[in-house]
């Protein structure tokens, strides 16, 4: 990123992406009028960043190293409890291959919350992983290779092999986990 000053009333910034593995770039210069500098500087940040995230929609997927990319794009300022195995987690999420940014499912387009048991194998194991410790309300962005997805088989006809997903999820409720105990024996008096 590039800031220059000129003439003292625009600001300029030069945004250069190189895609990864790639040598040509994607360049985009803006002009900012009497915002100064601080002002100028955080817009640049603003498209920087709003470019490497739409660089997730150029045709590569990640590698299948087993690590799970989680953003969290909300968290709310009070957490009375966080999601861990064995609960039962009721999400809204959208679905996207990471390589063109096409939603393959959606429960907000249905209106309808998905609801499963974490960690208990009833869904991909990213989402497993990366939906742990998570606060009702808070809302986050998973980035899931094919190994922690729907590997090389894929899932017809949406999801092909070797696809890395993209889910923004928010969570709606948790119900906890039932605790495995002894039941207590009660003896029935008679009168």
């Amino acid at each position: 990123t590039l800031l220059s000053l000129k003439d003292r009333r625009h600001v300029f910034c030069k945004v250069r992406v190189f895609p990864r593995g790639g040598r040509s770039h994607k360049s985009f210069r803006v002009r900012y009028t009497a915002g100064g500098m601080n002002r100028a500087f955080f817009a640049c940040v603003l498209v920087l960043l709003a470019r490497c995230d739409a660089k997730a929609c150029e045709g590569d997927n990640l590698p299948s190293d087993g690590q799970i990319r989680i953003g969290v794009k909300f968290k709310p300022e009070t957490c009375e409890r966080q999601s861990k195995k064995g609960d039962k987690l009721s999400m809204h999420y959208t679905g996207r291959l990471y390589s063109d940014c096409s939603v393959f499912d959606s429960s907000v387009e249905r209106d309808e919350p998905f609801e499963f048991k974490l960690g208990a194998g009833q869904v991909i194991a990213g989402w497993d992983q990366g939906l742990r410790g998570m606060c009702i309300g808070e809302k986050r962005k998973l980035t899931i290779p094919s190994d922690l997805a729907y590997g090389d088989q894929g899932s017809d006809p949406k999801i092909p092999a070797g696809a890395t997903l993209q889910f923004d999820v928010e969570l709606l409720d948790i119900k906890a986990a039932k605790k495995k105990g002894k039941k207590k024996k009660t003896e029935k008096m008679e009168l």
